[in-house]
């Protein structure tokens, strides 16, 4: 490790200084990887519980594709969602909005179906699976259809 890397992590946990500590956060999670363990851990975790300043830090400067990784920390609730599209409107990150849109559409379609299949509205018959995809846990639905004898729904 870096002395200068060193330094930052004894910043950060020293630093009472919320925006500090959040830069550096930001800056050091992406500089590491999950193998590195506990230090990759403390700031996974700190970023999650300040999901929506760091979101706005990174809307910001425009850095859409680490938007995209933060998004995949946690779970993000439809007012959240809204919220989000808001700052990157805010911030002109179009890149962002188009992302954040696409994610918001497929979330509903897919909680739209799941909701269909459990009250049985449509005949929808399907599974429902939880698998991983990298660093990020991947939710799938495959729904069939159930045709009358006359081909119809």
């Amino acid at each position: 490790m870096k002395n200068s890397s060193r330094e930052q992590d004894e910043k950060f946990l020293s630093s009472r200084q919320e925006n500090i500590r959040l830069a550096i956060a930001l800056e050091r999670f992406f500089e590491l990887c999950p193998e590195d363990g506990l230090l990759y851990e403390r700031y996974r975790e700190y970023l999650k519980k300040r999901f929506r300043p760091a979101m706005e830090k990174l809307m910001k400067a425009r850095e859409t594709e680490k938007v995209k990784v933060l998004f995949g920390l946690d779970t993000v609730t439809p007012v959240q969602m809204d919220e989000l599209l808001a700052l990157a409107q805010k911030y002109g990150s179009t890149e962002s909005v188009l992302w954040l849109l696409s994610k918001k559409r497929s979330s509903s379609d897919l909680a739209e179906r799941i909701w269909n299949y459990e009250t049985g509205r449509g005949n929808c018959t399907g599974n429902l699976g939880i698998g991983q995809a990298g660093n990020f846990l991947r939710l799938s639905f495959c729904a069939g259809m159930q045709l009358s004898e006359n081909g119809s729904r």
